[in-house]
């Protein structure tokens, strides 16, 4: 009985390291620039910073993220982000249908990144 548990816990602990060194925990960072700069850069309806900024969002892999941009005198423009599994994440994936605890992975902002990554915003005068 004590073999086989340390048998799974000698799994899962190779797992969790596994799982650690193959998502590391960089995430994607997202690039926003606006011409005219200083725009107000809204982030998921919270303000972030004023333009050129680079951040990153601190969303759920399978969200969506909204970008508002405002400048007084100006059209306020919107934009998304999308994330995209990275080659980290498909060996994640690979790895995890064998290991199963492994598959946690995919929570990890270090599998994904964001499409686009830079967002290059021309800012409309209002007339």
């Amino acid at each position: 009985m004590r073999s086989s548990f340390r048998k799974a816990s000698s799994i899962l602990m190779l797992s969790l390291f596994s799982l650690m060194l193959l998502t590391g925990c960089q995430s994607p960072s997202l690039s926003i620039k606006t011409n005219p700069e200083g725009a107000k850069i809204y982030i998921m309806e919270h303000y972030v910073a004023g333009s050129p900024t680079s951040q990153k969002p601190n969303e759920w892999p399978w969200k969506t993220i909204n970008v508002k941009i405002e400048k007084d005198g100006f059209k306020t423009q919107n934009s998304q982000s999308h994330h995209s599994l990275n080659d980290t994440g498909v060996v994640v994936l690979v790895v995890g249908i064998f290991v199963l605890p492994v598959l946690l992975g995919l929570l990890a902002p270090g599998c994904w990144d964001l499409s686009p990554d830079t967002m290059d915003i021309q800012l409309e005068e209002n007339r």
